[in-house]
């Protein structure tokens, strides 16, 4: 996003939140996909209450079966606007 700088001090969940947020206000419909290494109960609702429309989280070693679910999870939302 604009004016942001990525080496502050604020971690890397508070600037994807705050992004999310902000992508939700100017694209009210556009679904977002939080993808992330290390989730937990508390991310996963600060995500969908910020405006995610799915949480997946990132396996080392099945990188093609998430890419996999991914393409179809945009298809389907593609399809269902």
């Amino acid at each position: 996003m604009p004016g942001k700088k990525w080496g502050d001090v604020r971690r890397a969940v508070d600037i994807s939140l705050d992004t999310l947020k902000q992508l939700r206000k100017r694209y009210k419909d556009l679904p977002v996909i939080q993808y992330t290494l290390k989730p937990n109960q508390q991310l996963m609702e600060q995500s969908y209450a910020a405006g995610a429309t799915f949480f997946l989280e990132k396996v080392p070693l099945a990188i093609a079966e998430v890419h996999c679910s991914l393409k179809y999870i945009m298809i389907y939302l593609m399809r269902n606007r």
